[in-house]
């Protein structure tokens, strides 16, 4: 893939609801669109390019190319969600309305539900076609129909978003108490199911699914890898101590991962042995600065990260392939 095109589309997705118009004029793009309003959602990434919602009171699909595939009214809309599932597929979740929607790939809508509460936090993903909804106190499980599988009463659940171990078994992040120094943690199989109870070595901040199992990142600025031995959870390895800004970095299609420091003066990309979690090689990059980071992400092309001035990628040894500065007026971009 051409690497500025490349540039352009992945600027687009990741900046367009980040920065002001102002920044984002005259780019030297391979294309670009105006939407009927601003972008309110993550964009949901699709097999020939994302879908968007907008505050115009739509969802935009769009190719790879920039061209308008399908565009769909949502009605009045605040708080909501998209997911891209199998086959591109999307799932649409209106928090302020209390409901979601399932649209074809042509952007038909095939159901809608109405919710009895509110959810908290983008629509989970599992295995065979169902997804998970979740509120303050609760988990839901659909499945591709729209028929309501599950359910599980739950106590507060903390800001972190359900996570995935090797089994197809989920787990669900428990609200400490202010007397609390650790996490707790509930395990339930794709059939709702109560597994385990898990008590986590210390208070978790952020969790992040891979391959492996779930990367987890400790207040204390810990972090490790969580999993399964013999049908039970077990930690499996830590890493090196590092700043409270440390965290990990998962590759989309789960496979890969690595470990990175925000630092002031820039960003530290640490390889992991994905056995022990040793880290087997580090590189320090000074393009973007670690405390104005505003998005990372990690798929075939390399890790791209994107403070409020620059945007960087790298392999995923740490090598620089490219960087840009973005101005009022132009991007200034560099090869290696």
């Amino acid at each position: 893939m051409n690497k500025k095109k490349l540039f352009s589309a992945l600027i687009f997705l990741f900046f367009s609801h980040l920065f002001s118009q102002e920044i984002l004029n005259n780019l030297n793009t391979s294309w670009s669109n105006v939407l009927s309003g601003t972008v309110i959602t993550e964009p949901a990434i699709t097999s020939y390019g994302f879908c968007v919602v907008t505050d115009a009171r739509s969802i935009c699909a769009f190719s790879n190319d920039g061209k308008l595939m399908w565009e769909k009214n949502t009605g009045r809309a605040r708080n909501v969600y998209i997911k891209a599932l199998p086959d591109d597929f999307i799932l649409y979740s209106d928090n302020s309305n209390n409901e979601i929607k399932l649209l074809s790939p042509s952007g038909s809508e095939i159901w809608t539900k109405k919710l009895n509460k509110s959810i908290i936090s983008l629509p989970f993903e599992g295995r065979d076609g169902r997804f998970f909804l979740r509120g303050e106190k609760y988990i839901e499980c659909y499945g591709i129909n729209g028929l309501l599988k599950w359910n599980l009463e739950t106590d507060l659940q903390k800001k972190i978003d359900l996570q995935e171990l090797p089994d197809g078994s989920i787990v669900v992040f428990i609200s400490e108490n202010k007397s609390d120094s650790s996490t707790k943690g509930l395990r339930i199989s794709p059939y709702g199911e109560i597994l385990e109870e898990i008590t986590f070595a210390g208070v978790v901040v952020n969790a992040y699914t891979c391959n492996d199992g779930i990367l987890l990142n400790f207040k204390d600025g810990a972090a490790g890898l969580f999993s399964l031995t013999d049908n039970l959870s077990e930690n499996k390895w830590v890493v090196p101590k590092k700043n409270n800004n440390a965290f990990f970095l998962v590759s989309e299609n789960k496979k890969e991962f690595v470990f990175l420091e925000s630092l002031p003066d820039g960003i530290v990309i640490n390889e992991l042995d994905k056995k022990n979690g040793s880290i087997t090689h580090s590189v320090k990059h000074n393009e973007i600065k670690g405390s104005k980071l505003k998005k990372a992400v990690f798929d075939e092309y390399g890790i791209l990260l994107l403070d409020d001035t620059y945007a960087a990628l790298y392999s995923l040894s740490g090598q620089l392939i490219w960087y840009a500065k973005l101005s009022d007026n132009r991007t200034d971009a560099k090869y290696t």
